[in-house]
Parts: structure tokens; sequence; C-alpha cells
């Protein structure tokens, strides 16, 4: 029940406000599920370094 009240406050959320707080709530939620599957902090890590690396990339497909 929970879920669906935060997914629910959310889509509010993206509705009221720019694209920002849609990538915000997709990495906090993806830290939160992290967590729940207890990932060290080195792992937490390198996931974010890795989606950073693979936006990157996309973005220079993107621009060419």
């Amino acid at each position: 029940m929970a879920d669906s009240k935060l997914l629910a406050r959310t889509s509010q959320l993206l509705q009221s406000y720019s694209e920002d707080i849609r990538w915000r709530f997709t990495f906090l939620v993806a830290d939160k599920l992290r967590d729940l599957i207890e990932d060290t902090y080195t792992e937490k890590l390198t996931l974010i370094s890795q989606l950073r690396t693979d936006f990157g990339m996309s973005l220079m497909k993107a621009v060419r």
C-alpha cells in the first residue's frame, strides 16, 4: 500500500516539476533497492559511475 501511495505522489510531482525530479527519484529508489540487497558503498559507487559513463556515451552519440 505504501508503494502505491509513493508512486501516486511521485506522479504528481513529475507533473508539477521539471525532468530533474525524475532523475532524483530514480537514483533515490535505486539507492534504497541497493540497500535492501545489502550492497556495499563501493558496489553502489561502481553502479553510479557506470551509469554516468553510459549516460555520457549516449549523449555523445545523440549530438553527432
